[in-house]
């Protein structure tokens, strides 16, 4: 779900670190906006998000103009195959994560 951003959240939560940047650097675009929001989510929540609407508007904006990026690029950013893996992957390595599996779940139901 959704919900608005104080001035504070989004310093504290959306603003990138020199590190971050170098992350989202072979990235451009769309790529690379979806790159640091999907990073900064994660960070933020533990996890992804299920979908783009679940990212607030203020992030969106915060993060777009700390790239240079235009916030409607946020729009073309491709949420299925390949294109989503990708940065997931390479999210869940820079910061030492590694995607839960059935034996995880199992593990924490017994």
């Amino acid at each position: 779900m959704q919900r608005s951003s104080t001035e504070d959240e989004l310093l504290e939560q959306w603003t990138l670190r020199p590190e971050e940047r170098l992350l989202i650097l072979g990235n451009s675009g769309a790529h690379s906006l979806g790159f640091a929001l999907l990073l900064k989510f994660l960070q933020a929540e533990g996890r992804f998000p299920r979908d783009p609407s679940e990212i607030a508007p203020a992030a969106v904006v915060y993060v777009a103009r700390q790239l240079q990026i235009p916030t409607d690029a946020w729009a073309d950013y491709d949420w299925k195959g390949r294109t989503i893996k990708y940065p997931r992957a390479a999210i869940r390595e820079a910061l030492g994560f590694r995607e839960s599996t059935t034996a995880d779940s199992e593990a924490v139901m017994n």
